[in-house]
């Protein structure tokens, strides 16, 4: 009876472990469930040519994979309580890298450019 506790224990571990969502770098959820806003919008993708966008009121994020543009809107808007007035999707295709004789690819991943409404801003740190 023992062995059977031990056998359906592991068992409910294993499915607890996968139903937990995995955070990224800002705290959003990766995974959510359908239908939830939760995890379009993976972190802020900041570099000096983002960051010079922010005086056109243009901020970039990279989002999940199977995100458009509606989706993308929606969480941005439910976010940051700001009104999002355009919203442009790029998907940027893995490289590869070669290091000599080693090769390897840099994953690719999808941005969305959101440009909001006059004399609003976001914080990002």
């Amino acid at each position: 009876m023992a062995l059977l506790k031990n056998i359906l224990s592991k068992k409910e571990k294993k499915t607890d472990i996968q139903t937990t969502n995995k955070v990224s770098r800002d705290g959003a959820a990766q995974s959510a469930p359908k239908g939830s806003m939760a995890g379009v919008l993976l972190y802020p993708h900041i570099t000096e040519k983002t960051a010079a966008g922010v005086n056109r009121r243009t901020y970039a994020f990279v989002v999940a994979p199977n995100a458009n543009k509606q989706e993308v809107k929606k969480a941005i808007q439910a976010r940051y309580g700001v009104t999002v007035t355009d919203v442009r999707v790029v998907t940027v295709h893995g490289k590869e890298i070669r290091r000599g004789r080693q090769i390897g690819w840099k994953p690719g991943m999808k941005k969305a450019y959101a440009t909001i409404a006059e004399g609003q801003t976001i914080e990002i740190q």
